[in-house]
């Protein structure tokens, strides 16, 4: 009886099924306009649309079957591809979306789960998540866009479940604005490649990188990362690779905070000029396990320029407990008169608490205000020291 019961509920609850078939001239948006109920859609074939497709009934589900090729595609960049408009729990499943002025747009409260979704050629966005609204994603790539990757701003929520890619971009891969949040979530991993920006996130915005996810920043044509007014990015246990970009491998600028907790490891090298750049921004790192290793969590290598700049009215803030190195700063430019492995400027501050080594400089830096290492701590000075303010080395 009880099994009888359990299949009437799950027979009212199932979802209606439509094949949507593009393949053979069936419009996607008279299928949408048709609707009055949450409806697994699944499309065949390049549906080619004249005007946006709206989603705004809840649970909607549009999918094609794994193997099968589906595409919604654009036929001018002057409107926006997929619109979420308000509704919640909305799925897109193994679907390109191409061209349009934004690919997907989610907005007035929406969410949605992307799953196996590409989303190629837009104008202006590839993706645009604002007003209260959330996106997880799974598996998800956005690429040769003219303007901004994944936007995501007005309070909205950004997820990463396992990948996201975003590649060849001509403004800013990822951008987190308006107090909205990012977060990677364990084991999962985001590559930003080639755009020209990498990833901002501003005027009080948040990122968390949890346990085990990996986020790479590498060949952006300016900076790669950029946290400023009033933002923070919180690395646990995580990985941050900011390399081979053409100025700065990540900015730290106007208020912007980084935490770098928990064994996290942040390499930043081979970039156009810093490293790591402080101006107005703080850099906290806190490390309190008692682990063996003795890599450091902030490294800095091979920069054109400088491999971190503490700038004026910054805090560079290094603290743990056993062994590891809070950075390591090593093989900078000593070619140019304002280079070198660590440069702290006027009205700025490095703290070193309770640590082995809290910092390794093989090179040569520049000190024109205070280096405060506590009775615990060591500075590990391996070549020149040029200094105009105070500095310990013991």
């Amino acid at each position: 009886m009880l099994l009888i019961l359990l299949s009437i509920i799950l027979l009212c609850d199932a979802q209606p099924h439509r094949i949507v078939r593009c393949d053979t001239g069936e419009s996607l948006i008279h299928v949408l306009s048709s609707l009055s109920q949450a409806t697994n859609l699944e499309i065949r074939g390049e549906c080619i649309i004249t005007t946006t497709a709206i989603l705004s009934i809840d649970r909607l589900r549009l999918f094609s079957v794994p193997g099968a090729e589906a595409t919604i595609r654009a036929s001018s960049d002057s409107f926006p591809v997929v619109f979420i408009d308000g509704a919640k729990n909305i799925s897109l499943e193994n679907i390109t979306i191409q061209g349009g002025s934004i690919g997907l747009e989610i907005d007035h409260q929406g969410g949605a789960v992307l799953k196996s979704v590409n989303v190629y050629g837009s104008l202006n966005r590839g993706m645009r998540v604002a007003g209260n609204s959330a996106v997880q994603m799974d598996d998800v790539e956005v690429a040769r866009v003219e303007g901004n990757g994944v936007d995501v701003s007005e309070n909205s929520v950004a997820v990463v479940l396992s990948t996201l890619v975003v590649r060849e971009v001509s403004s800013f891969a990822l951008l987190f604005s308006e107090s909205s949040s990012f977060t990677v979530k364990p084991n999962a991993q985001v590559v930003l490649s080639t755009n020209v920006f990498g990833c901002q996130i501003t005027s009080s915005s948040s990122a968390l990188l949890d346990e085990n996810s990996e986020l790479y920043i590498i060949d952006s044509t300016l900076i790669g990362l950029s946290v400023n007014v009033g933002a923070t990015i919180t690395l646990f246990k995580a990985d941050l690779i900011t390399s081979y970009n053409g100025l700065d491998g990540a900015s730290i600028t106007l208020g912007g905070i980084a935490f770098v907790d928990q064994l996290a490891s942040w390499v930043s090298d081979f970039n156009g000029r810093d490293g790591i750049r402080l101006e107005q921004g703080i850099i906290r790192v806190n490390h309190l396990s008692s682990a063996s290793d003795p890599g450091p969590l902030i490294q800095t290598k091979s920069n054109v320029r400088r491999g971190m700049s503490v700038g004026r009215s910054s805090f560079l803030d290094l603290q743990s407990v056993g062994p590891l190195r809070g950075l390591q700063a090593t093989g900078n430019s000593q070619s140019v008169t304002d280079g070198g492995d660590l440069w702290i400027d006027y009205n700025s501050q490095v703290s070193l608490r309770n640590s082995n080594v809290g910092l390794l400089v093989a090179g040569f830096y520049s000190l024109l205000d205070t280096l405060i290492p506590t009775v615990a701590s060591r500075v590990v000075c391996d070549g020149t020291v040029k200094t105009r303010g105070s500095i310990t080395c013991n």
